[in-house]
């Protein structure tokens, strides 16, 4: 008797465990939800009769405690990134903003001021494929610009750019201020 009471009375201590899904599954996959983590890939297109000649992506996570900001009192995350192009003619714009996950398990990187974006997945290689057929094209410049700056316009041919992921030493931090990220 003694022991189907303790085995009744263990059994009701058994706490169910219940998988937690990770924030940020998506951006993470890029670089770790961890304040100043970057990540970056970039390609080179000379000579391919493509419309661009060089590309650059760019990601960090910016966290801002709560508390330390008088914009943000109660903390705020944001996955910024930067997307530097230069076309075949040497036109140089860059588009910057901030990014989200996607139900592909890909990221959306978006221009605020209908500048379009790109959607950016990550092959089995750890390559960034940067499309923009997903919004048509992508303006390079940042939302508020004086310019309305290059355009980048997806074409049949020519929407989706591979990247090489490239070493962490060369990974500027994009930290942006709410203002220029497009973050209302």
């Amino acid at each position: 008797m003694i022991r189907l009471v303790l085995a009744i009375a263990a059994a009701s201590l058994t706490v169910p465990v219940v998988a937690r899904e990770a924030p940020y599954p998506e951006e993470t996959r890029f670089v770790p939800a961890e304040h100043g983590a970057s990540a970056c890939w970039g390609a080179s297109f000379f000579d391919t009769g493509r419309q661009i000649s060089t590309m650059d992506f760019a990601i960090t996570f910016e966290d801002i405690p709560p508390g330390t900001s008088e914009e943000w009192p109660e903390g705020r995350q944001f996955f910024n990134y930067e997307l530097d192009a230069t076309l075949a003619d040497g036109t140089e714009g860059l588009a910057a903003g901030t990014c989200r996950g996607a139900e592909d398990g890909g990221i959306v990187c978006e221009v605020e001021c209908d500048g379009g974006g790109a959607t950016i997945r990550l092959d089995a290689d750890g390559k960034a494929m940067v499309d923009i057929g997903t919004y048509g094209f992508i303006r390079l410049r940042d939302c508020g610009a004086e310019r309305n700056g290059v355009v980048l316009e997806a074409t049949a041919d020519d929407s989706v750019f591979e990247l090489e992921p490239l070493p962490a030493g060369q990974c500027e931090p994009v930290i942006r201020r709410d203002y220029l990220a497009g973050v209302d």
